[in-house]
């Protein structure tokens, strides 16, 4: 069995984050997730080399919320999925929304706020997932949680390294950004699958063997290890 596990926060459980417990039979694929804080470690008979390590910050905790969670309202409500006017529950789901200095979604009282710092979860998914749900500015990546893609996701900085693809759509040879000269690129297909890569010559790369259909073009930058993505349209 294969399980993909991408684009999550997994955090502060009592044992491993990810835990294989038959590796003879079970492989993870983890993507772009933030496993920390778990009592036993990241993983067990697992890894991943694109998972981030550091504090998630919520906007909240549960131990700040845990009067509220364990109150019988609040089994009560998961139990019959109502939640109107149950403050354990309207906390429960406001405490995974990222905090942003540019902008996060306060549950409680509906509205965007402005929080002291910015989880570095945020603009830290896969490069491939779509992102287009996400609030403007939301620097053209997905956030990694619950609320990446929904219209509640914290805010980021639009980015200001855009990818200028030309033409586009194509039925050949693309042009890209002179100030990416020199720099690592993947194209990488719909469902994740990268189908070429190489290094940027002359600002050109060449589309004219593949398919018709949307590709996602993956920069990775020299000396920030920054990476930028852009769509290309094959004709």
């Amino acid at each position: 069995f294969l399980t993909t596990a991408r684009n999550n926060i997994i955090v502060d459980n009592i044992t491993y984050g990810v835990d294989n417990q038959q590796p003879s039979f079970h492989t993870f694929n983890l993507e772009y997730n933030n496993v920390s804080g778990n009592l036993q470690g990241h993983y067990n008979n697992t890894s991943s080399t694109t998972d981030i390590h550091e504090p998630s910050e919520f906007s909240s905790t549960l131990l700040e919320n845990y009067t509220y969670i364990y109150n019988p309202i609040w089994s009560n409500a998961v139990a019959n999925g109502i939640y109107t006017s149950d403050l354990g529950a309207i906390e429960a789901k406001n405490q995974y929304h990222l905090k942003s200095e540019i902008g996060r979604w306060d549950n409680v009282n509906s509205q965007w706020i402005q929080d002291s710092s910015t989880s570095l979860c945020i603009d830290a998914g896969n490069p491939t997932s779509d992102f287009s749900n996400e609030p403007s500015p939301n620097g053209s990546r997905i956030n990694i949680g619950a609320f990446g893609n929904t219209i509640e996701a914290s805010k980021s900085e639009e980015t200001q390294n855009a990818i200028v693809i030309k033409p586009n759509p194509t039925k050949g040879i693309i042009f890209i950004s002179e100030q990416y000269l020199d720099t690592k690129y993947q194209i990488i297909s719909l469902i994740g699958s990268i189908i070429k890569e190489g290094i940027i010559k002359d600002n050109s790369i060449d589309f004219s063997a593949f398919n018709t259909g949307i590709y996602y073009l993956k920069i990775i930058e020299n000396e920030t290890g920054e990476v930028i993505v852009g769509k290309v349209l094959k004709e």
